[in-house]
Formats: structure tokens, sequence, C-alpha cells
């Protein structure tokens, strides 16, 4: 009997082993920028250039260049996880467009909850004086 219920207990332990596996999740981060004038015209072959931050020298430096396509698209996959502070810069026949991109594994609220949640308690504060009257 005795060897029974040792038996049954290490049947259950090493199931529960058996079937423990650990999952790894990744991430790409791919970029794709479009170009169009005011008129709504593509900016076809635009050059563009995408700089990544350099936390060392504090200066963003020249990652990768290209042209857009005939749509006015210049995509490209950033490396690793993606993460960094990006700045890239379009130009054409004297015109110049620039953004900027920062990328974070980091799990942050937006602020816009932040703000909403501070909106939410003077609404509380009211809603508890009227309660006890």
């Amino acid at each position: 009997m005795r060897r029974a219920v040792i038996l049954v207990l290490l049947i259950l332990v090493t199931a529960g082993m058996a079937e423990a596996h650990r999952m790894f999740v990744g991430q790409s981060v791919s970029l794709e920028i479009f170009a169009i004038y005011d008129d709504g015209e593509p900016a076809r072959k635009a050059d563009v250039m995408v700089y990544r931050f350099n936390a060392t020298t504090q200066n963003y430096d020249l990652y990768q260049e290209g042209v857009t396509d005939s749509q006015g698209i210049y995509s490209m996959t950033l490396p690793g996880k993606g993460t960094g502070d990006w700045r890239y810069k379009i130009s054409q026949h004297g015109h110049a467009e620039e953004g900027f991109l920062s990328v974070s594994t980091e799990r942050r609220l937006p602020v816009e909850a932040g703000i909403m949640a501070l909106a939410l308690i003077p609404a509380a504060l009211v809603a508890r004086r009227v309660k006890k009257r």
C-alpha cells in the first residue's frame, strides 16, 4: 500500500514536469515612411536617410539611406528589437521633412490614461460627498 502511494505521488510530480516548457517571444519593428506633396502627388524617388541615436556620442548616426518607391514609400526593418531613438529625413527638389521615432520595450501607460485617471479623482470625491448626505 505504501509503495502504491509513493508511486502515485511520483507519477503526479513528474507528470507536471514533463509538460512544462518555455516560450520565447521576440519582436521585429518595421518602419514604413511615406511622403506626399500637398497636392497629393507621391514623392517618387525622394532621398531617405535614417539615423539612430548613439548614446555614447549623444548624436544621431546615419544608419541607412535609400529612396522612396513609385508610391512615395520607403520601408525597412529596424535591427534587433528595433529599440532606440530614430530620426528620418526625406528630401527632394529642395523640399525636406523629418520625423522622430522612439521604440522601447518598457510597458508604459499612455499619457492620456494618466490624465483620464486624474480627471476621475474630483468626480469620485463629489460622488463620495453626495453619498454621505
